[in-house]
């Protein structure tokens, strides 16, 4: 390296550093011309740029940026910001910028989320600089997409910073005609509302997607854009209009064509979608299958190892199926997992959210019992204080479980009183089934019971899961209200309530639900 940038006869460049490591300002390591070269001090180094012209010096980052490209091309493909701060330090902006970019986009695949954040806004900077033409706008572009990326895995999708470069990404992109790229922006700006619950704004960014998307319907931008309607639908309640989106991504899903795209919106849309759809299909009544789609989702992300494809399917749609299961021993392994990669990665939002389910299972589990709720808490302040309000429904059902679990029976139903107020607000119904199923059954352990009023909430998740044509949900409804029925001796009313709706399922005979509901049918009958 030293022989070519110096560009001197060998003789006379042996003879030169001879007498600098005679001197003593620099070392060596190894014999010629193998050997390796270092300054003795940091302030020697700072001693000799200084006494370069700044012309010389920039010829002279040039000329190594350049030998770097032409002759060690596996240092560059290797370490591209070498050559991108060479580039930089030589006054070659468009070059820099170039190598900036590869850099900022391999340290993505890296999953080294700080450093291309680091890597990009310098290329961003140097951007800037360049006049606003159609090739400069295309790369601004690109830059801010690469950026928002970075940073939802970094930051979390509901970061003011996410946002911040999404949404200059979309005046970007507003400025160019069909720009592929566009379709990038329409998915950062959906998701940061959608993970903010901010489901009205959400619905209208996906509609756009999907109107825009789908003048090519077998395209992966039509996939990506039917994943964000049908999520969207799914939070709102409409599990059959989620289920018909999702189910549409994996026909136009492709993985050897999409698989790169991951790189482009954050996360493989295929596995996702298909993770995804195991959150459908349970509440549809589809249990076994739901379980297959899971565990079929979860070795796809596994095999690839995009670390936030892995991060969505374990801890974000796999531990929440577990935990809307209530079932802690599942969810135990993807919570574990997915919070020793955020901490390995620096994943902030993904550290607060596999925290926050570690301690309800272990509570479940008797580990560290006594402080799991105040833990919960303080974690839940830190979601929603940071704006992540996405399955909020569900982990106040998880902190008003051990609330009650505990014998605080009026904090467990403030949370879920709370969480059923900031539903209506939001839009985010999917869970209020559930809900109103917990606040009746809390109803039920005070004293004195008001059982018109247990019946009452018992009735209103029943009538919203219908409505939902949410199986699963309307199954541990009626299960609770025919559990009431029993000891008030209604034994018809129980079961004329639970049979129909147990009568219904033709799968999933080993969960916890279904065995509940058969043994208390056959109670009933006998």
């Amino acid at each position: 390296m030293i022989s070519a940038v110096a560009g001197m006869p060998q003789q006379q460049l042996d003879g030169a550093l001879a007498q600098l490591v005679t001197a003593e300002l620099i070392f060596r390591r190894g014999i010629p011309p193998d050997a390796e070269y270092s300054f003795k001090h940091a302030l020697v180094q700072d001693a000799a740029y200084s006494t370069l012209l700044r012309a010389r010096r920039q010829q002279l980052h040039a000329r190594i940026a350049m030998t770097l490209e032409s002759q060690f091309r596996d240092i560059a493909a290797g370490q591209p910001e070498i050559v991108a701060r060479h580039y930089t330090e030589a006054g070659l902006s468009e070059a820099a910028i170039r190598w900036w970019r590869q850099a900022g986009e391999l340290a993505l695949r890296r999953s080294a989320f700080t450093e291309a954040i680091a890597h990009l806004d310098k290329a961003i900077g140097l951007v800037e600089g360049l006049a606003d033409e159609p090739d400069s706008r295309l790369t601004r572009l690109r830059l801010q997409i690469a950026k928002g990326n970075a940073l939802i895995a970094s930051q979390g999708h509901h970061a003011h910073a996410t946002t911040a470069a999404f949404a200059r990404a979309r005046d970007l992109a507003s400025q160019m005609e069909d720009a592929p790229e566009r379709f990038s922006t329409y998915y950062g700006t959906w998701v940061g509302s959608l993970t903010r619950a901010e489901l009205a704004p959400a619905r209208e960014i996906a509609e756009a997607f999907l109107r825009d998307a789908v003048r090519e319907p077998e395209s992966p931008p039509a996939g990506i854009a039917h994943r964000s309607y049908g999520m969207t639908c799914w939070f709102q309640g409409d599990f059959v209009g989620a289920r018909q989106h999702t189910e549409r991504v994996l026909a136009i899903y492709n993985r050897e064509r999409d698989r790169e795209l991951a790189f482009r919106f954050g996360q493989d849309y295929g596995i996702t979608a298909m993770s995804f759809l195991a959150l459908v299909l349970w509440p549809l009544g589809e249990i076994d299958r739901g379980r297959r789609v899971a565990d079929e989702a979860v070795a796809q992300a596994l095999h690839e190892g995009h670390v936030p494809t892995v991060y969505m399917v374990r801890n974000v749609i796999t531990a929440s199926l577990e935990m809307m299961r209530s079932d802690s021993a599942g969810a135990m392994p993807h919570l574990q997992a997915s919070f020793n990669m955020a901490r390995e990665h620096g994943m902030q939002l993904p550290l607060l959210t596999a925290a926050y389910g570690l301690a309800w299972a272990r509570w479940h589990a008797g580990i560290g019992d006594a402080g799991a709720a105040a833990e919960m808490r303080d974690r839940r302040a830190l979601l929603r204080k940071i704006q992540y309000r996405l399955f909020d429904p569900l982990y106040a059902k998880l902190l008003a479980d051990v609330e009650a679990g505990r014998g605080n029976v009026e904090s467990a139903l403030e949370v879920v009183s709370e969480a059923l107020s900031d539903a209506e607000q939001t839009g985010q119904s999917w869970f209020n089934a559930e809900l109103h199923r917990t606040r009746g059954e809390l109803l039920l352990r005070c004293r004195p019971i008001d059982t018109a009023t247990c019946e009452t909430a018992l009735k209103r998740a029943i009538h919203l899961a219908r409505s939902q044509q949410a199986r699963t949900f309307e199954l541990r409804a009626s299960l609770s209200l025919a559990k009431l029925y029993q000891t008030e001796c209604r034994h018809e009313a129980a079961r004329e309530l639970l049979a129909p709706v147990y009568g219904w399922f033709t799968e999933g005979f080993d969960t916890r639900d279904l065995i509940e509901a058969k043994a208390l049918l056959e109670e009933l009958g006998s």
